[in-house]
């Protein structure tokens, strides 16, 4: 036999990984994968990781290098690098004892204070053992605590053998206890309702029935429940009644769109749903009523006729005549609100609220609701009412020299400059004048900041550019000095 040539196969390293290769992934131990595709062994590794999938292995025992790796990573990172379970890293940890990486910060429960649970509230055990109050309710249902006050009581055997022998409500009324706890036990158990009939396949007989009379009549006779005879009727495209089907005629197809589809369904003898489904299939938009434009006559109805009334007089909805009356400020016919007079109307923001409705008669939130509306601001005995001189005087001076002027504060007279839209008079950006540049000295520079209303910072920085003195060192100094033709002296 002649010895077999060997075949030389050229490598995929590099090469884009294909969406069958990426499926075996994890399936495939990584040294098979890479013979298969004719890849590294690390090159199918590092693509496994990169996508985060894990190899699955099965049990084997620990080495040493991976038992020094427990407590310095997380368990669920050194879980994906070592390839085992969450739960097999875990255990082994606990068991050698070696602290988290991240250990848990809480205090364990002691006996005395889970005595506490179930006998005083969840509030209160939560102040006392100092824990936060989902804490206290968490470790409480964990033990199997009921609730302080619960009415929930244990169910026993005698209990649980009338469960399915009658209805809910009837054995919830015997037990005293919920229709909704009674249904829950049953299910819970897998005991049947006592009206429960088990899934049994349709007969001719009974599809005969179906659309010769009503859903729930048939329902009746058949001793099924409503939703499954009308599911079975749909299943087989029955109508709701007994007869052929009544198909859209041209005639019909013409009037749908003209109008609202409860209105075209009312002179049709249709359903609104059927006349609603017919003409999407046509693809014609919907008309609305609530889109028709109100006619003085149907107007004049309003608040004198019930909403009802004048939405079956207009072939309207409820809410659509409801809007209509709220946007023209008509009250119900049978309301008890009055409207707000002028005379009303002229006292809102001259008094506290409360006063205001003292005196007219009327609740504060309804007087509230009035000032609100008619955007007059609140009334505040120290908000000062500003006149029409006062005013005048915005922005033809600094807002620090016109609120010392007035006796109001600063952001009074900025706000109310903002609201009027004036801009603000910066007389501190001017050129300094002879006269100004002459007081620099004579005085401390905040007076002479507040005599010339410039800023302190504004009248140092030019005094020392000048190189005048500070009024307080001349006066200590004691020393003569000449500007401007000016002999600069303490003592003048």
């Amino acid at each position: 036999m002649p010895p077999q040539k060997w075949k030389r196969t050229h490598s995929r390293r590099g090469a884009p990984w294909t969406r069958a290769e990426m499926r075996q992934l994890g399936r495939t131990p990584d040294s098979v994968l890479a013979k298969r595709t004719r890849r590294s062994i690390k090159e199918v590794v590092a693509m496994r990781e990169s996508v985060r999938v894990r190899m699955e292995t099965g049990p084997r025992r620990w080495s040493m290098r991976e038992i020094k790796l427990l407590g310095k990573f997380t368990d669920a990172e050194l879980s994906r690098r070592l390839a085992r379970p969450y739960e097999d890293v875990r255990r082994q940890r606990l068991e050698l004892h070696i602290p988290a990486l991240r250990p848990w910060k809480g205090r364990p429960w002691k006996r005395s204070e889970e005595k506490l649970l179930g006998v005083l509230s969840d509030v209160e055990v939560a102040r006392r053992v100092k824990r936060s109050e989902t804490a206290v309710q968490l470790h409480r249902c964990i033990l199997g605590i009921a609730k302080l006050g619960a009415k929930n009581r244990d169910w026993t055997a005698a209990e649980e053998k009338l469960l399915g022998t009658a209805p809910d409500a009837d054995i919830a009324a015997r037990l005293g206890r919920g229709v909704g706890g009674v249904a829950t036990r049953r299910q819970k158990l897998g005991i049947p309702p006592k009206d429960h009939l088990p899934n049994r396949p349709w007969t001719a007989a009974e599809e005969r029935l179906l659309g010769t009379m009503k859903d729930r009549v048939v329902a009746r006779r058949l001793g099924r429940t409503v939703a499954s005879v009308r599911g079975r009727r749909h299943t087989l495209g029955l109508p709701s009644s007994g007869g052929p089907p009544r198909y859209f005629t041209a005639r019909e197809d013409r009037l749908i769109g003209t109008a609202s589809d409860q209105e075209i369904a009312r002179k049709l003898g249709r359903e609104p749903g059927s006349v609603r489904y017919r003409r999407l299939t046509l693809g014609r938009p919907a008309i609305s009523n609530s889109g028709m434009h109100w006619k003085p006559e149907e107007d004049r109805w309003l608040g004198k006729k019930s909403d009802a009334e004048v939405a079956e007089l207009t072939e309207r909805t409820l809410s659509a005549v409801k809007t209509r009356r709220l946007q023209l400020g008509i009250t119900k016919p049978d309301s008890k609100v009055r409207p707000f007079t002028t005379e009303e109307e002229r006292l809102l923001g001259t008094a506290g609220d409360k006063d205001i409705a003292r005196r007219i008669g009327r609740t504060w939130k309804a007087v509230e609701a009035r000032r609100i509306k008619l955007k007059i601001p609140k009334f505040d005995g120290v908000l000062h009412l500003w006149k029409p001189e006062e005013d005048s005087l915005l922005g033809t001076m600094p807002d620090k020299i016109l609120a010392r002027q007035l006796g109001l504060s600063l952001r009074s007279v900025s706000k109310r400059r903002q609201r009027l839209g004036i801009p603000v008079k910066w007389s501190g950006l001017g050129p300094w004048r002879p006269e100004e540049d002459l007081l620099l000295g004579t005085a401390p520079d905040g007076e002479i900041a507040e005599q010339l209303g410039r800023h302190l910072s504004q009248v140092c920085v030019r005094r020392q550019k000048l190189g005048i003195p500070n009024y307080y060192w001349e006066k200590r100094i004691g020393r003569v000095r000449k500007f401007a033709g000016r002999d600069w002296c303490a003592d003048s």
